[in-house]
């Protein structure tokens, strides 16, 4: 898939609420500031990630003190 189509096709959408936006980015490197986020949810993302390290650290990063991360990856063969 080319990069940044989902995200067009998610601008378009007329319901969504005001109150988000929406980045291009990669998981090792996240296009938003330190501790800005109260909880983040990755489905399906982290077993495409190569440093796996780098994507965790990233996360905690954006997450402020005490936030809440879910991660969401089956193992679809088990």
């Amino acid at each position: 898939m080319i990069a940044g189509i989902p995200l067009a096709l998610a601008r378009r959408r007329p319901d969504g609420p005001d109150n988000v936006e929406l980045h291009l980015g990669d998981a090792t490197a996240l296009p938003v500031g330190d501790a800005g986020f109260d909880a983040a949810l990755s489905v399906q993302v982290l077993e495409y990630v190569a440093d796996l390290e780098a994507a965790l650290a990233e996360l905690h990063r954006v997450l402020r003190p005490g936030g809440r991360l879910v991660i969401w990856d089956v193992d679809w063969s088990t």
